[in-house]
């Protein structure tokens, strides 16, 4: 089943005058005020009514995602977090190695997200299997595809003839 959730990322960002500079790391002064500000917003959050809403009031984004145990989108981090929620619940801070998060579930069951798996996990088993018969096949009829052949064929230049049924009777060419 698959859940979906709401969340804040707090970037940890490079604060240099410099462009040109080489130094990606972020001190650790950067990281706890980033990580300050996450702690003020999930601390309304936890409050608020509607979390989108109350991100955008606190001039961020919220974002959407879906998720189950096995997920690692926005990081693994806040997907083992969120997972342990109910709906309509907070985590606290979750810092990550590039970021710290603030999540809220808003569903413990999205039907859309789950049925999209399911048909993906579906279409993976049914290729696999396709597959695997036609490994099959090609090893006990010992059918060879010809590469060198198969390469001076090209379906670039196809058109189709039609013939017309008017009273002139000519045929007419319409190509992609």
């Amino acid at each position: 089943t698959q859940k979906h959730m709401q969340y804040v990322e707090f970037d940890y960002s490079i604060t240099s005058d410099s462009s040109s500079s080489s130094d990606t790391t972020v001190s650790e002064a950067e990281k706890k005020k980033n990580k300050e500000t996450a702690e003020a917003f999930a601390k309304g959050a936890k409050t608020a009514e509607d979390f989108a809403a109350y991100a955008t009031e606190q001039g961020t984004e919220a974002k959407d995602a879906t998720f189950d145990s096995d997920s690692v989108s926005p990081s693994k981090e806040v997907v083992k977090a969120a997972d342990k929620l109910g709906e309509g619940e907070t985590t606290d801070v979750i810092e990550g190695d590039t970021a710290c998060y603030v999540a809220k579930v808003t569903s413990l069951n999205d039907k859309t997200a789950t049925e999209t798996k399911k048909q993906s996990m579906i279409t993976d088993k049914q290729d696999k299997y396709y597959k695997k018969v036609l490994k099959k096949w090609k090893k006990e009829e010992k059918i060879t595809v010809h590469k060198g052949s198969w390469n001076k064929i090209s379906f670039t230049k196809l058109s189709v003839k039609a013939k017309d049924t008017s009273t002139t009777g000519t045929n007419s060419t319409s190509g992609n």
